[in-house]
C-alpha cells in the first residue's frame, strides 16, 4: 500500500533541487509538490519540475510505500 507524507524540508541538507536529490532512484519515493515558504499562496499546493528550487521551510508531498517512507524520513530527515 502506498501512502503520503507531508516532509518539512530541513535546513542543512547536501541537495537543494529534486534532480540532485534523486529520491525516486535513492529511496523509490515521488514528489506529488510542494507547499512553498515563500510563495504568496502558502496553503497552495505547486507542481515542481526537477530543477525547483527547494527551500528550507518549503514542505514536499511525498509518495511511497511504508518501507520507502521510512527508509527516506531516516536518512534525510524527518524536517523540522
Amino acid at each position: 500500500a502506498y501512502r503520503l507524507e507531508p516532509w518539512p524540508v530541513p535546513e542543512g541538507r547536501p541537495w537543494s533541487t529534486l534532480r540532485e536529490g534523486d529520491l525516486r532512484r535513492r529511496y523509490g519515493v515521488s514528489v506529488l509538490g510542494a507547499w512553498r515558504a515563500h510563495h504568496a499562496e502558502p496553503r497552495r499546493l505547486e507542481a515542481l519540475g526537477g530543477d525547483a528550487r527547494i527551500e528550507p521551510g518549503d514542505t514536499l508531498l511525498v509518495v511511497g510505500t511504508d518501507p520507502e517512507l521510512s527508509a527516506f524520513l531516516e536518512h534525510e530527515g524527518r524536517g523540522h
